[in-house]
C-alpha cells in the first residue's frame, strides 16, 4: 500500500467524519432559528461559526478523494 493510498485514505474519511459532525451540530442548531427569511443552513452556520469547517470537510473529502484516484490510476500503470 502506497503512501498516495494511505494519505488519501485518511484525508477522505477525516473529510467525511468532519462533515458529518457538522451536519449533527447544523440539525441540532437549526430548531433554535425563528426566521425563515434565508437558507437554514447558511444560517446556522453563520450563527454557530461553522463556515470555515464545513467547507474545510469538503475540501478534505474531494481532496483524499483525488488522491485515491491518483493512486488507484498509478497502481494500474505499474501493473501493465
Amino acid at each position: 500500500m502506497g503512501y498516495l493510498t494511505v494519505i488519501g485514505s485518511l484525508l477522505f474519511a477525516s473529510g467525511l467524519m468532519l462533515l458529518g459532525f457538522m451536519h449533527v451540530a447544523i440539525a441540532t442548531y437549526s430548531p433554535h432559528l425563528g426566521d425563515y427569511s434565508e437558507s437554514r443552513l447558511l444560517a446556522t452556520l453563520s450563527q454557530i461559526s461553522g463556515t470555515v469547517p464545513y467547507f474545510l470537510s469538503i475540501v478534505l473529502a474531494f481532496g483524499g478523494a483525488a488522491l485515491l484516484v491518483i493512486a488507484v490510476i498509478t497502481s494500474k500503470e505499474k501493473d501493465k
